[in-house]
């Protein structure tokens, strides 16, 4: 049974880093600007954002599946928005990104959740993650 029916995204989250995501973040808090929005990626932004996530950061920081894990516990109902951006680089970065968009591709949708990736070319996206993508 799906949980999402609101058509609203109130939540967002963008993984790559902070100099190239920059625009694409200050336009995901413009267009939903009560919205949740969260940087997934290494380095700080100065962009107002809830919360900004880097396995590298510290002992004990968050990361994309706790940003997914907290969507799914989260009593209330979500909509949300997760935002690959530039597949290669964000993977070269984070070798490990591929199996943790499988798994938010593969049980997102249920929970109202999408996932957007970007790439120069599909073929950079491994098939396990392109055939859950729509």
């Amino acid at each position: 049974m799906t949980r999402y029916t609101s058509s609203v995204i109130n939540n967002s989250a963008l993984v790559g880093p902070g100099a190239e995501t920059r625009q694409r973040l200050g336009a995901l808090l413009a267009a939903a600007p009560s919205a949740s929005v969260y940087r997934i990626g290494r380095g700080a932004d100065p962009l107002p954002v809830a919360a900004s996530f880097d396995p590298s950061d510290q002992p004990g920081s968050r990361s994309l599946l706790d940003w997914f894990e907290r969507l799914v516990l989260d009593p209330e109902p979500r909509s949300a928005v997760l935002v690959v951006d530039d597949w290669a680089l964000c993977h070269d970065l984070d070798p490990g990104i591929d199996r943790a968009v499988q798994w938010v591709a593969a049980l997102g949708p249920r929970r109202g959740v999408q996932v957007v990736v970007t790439a120069r070319t599909l073929a950079e996206i491994p098939p396990f993650v392109r055939r859950l993508l729509s």
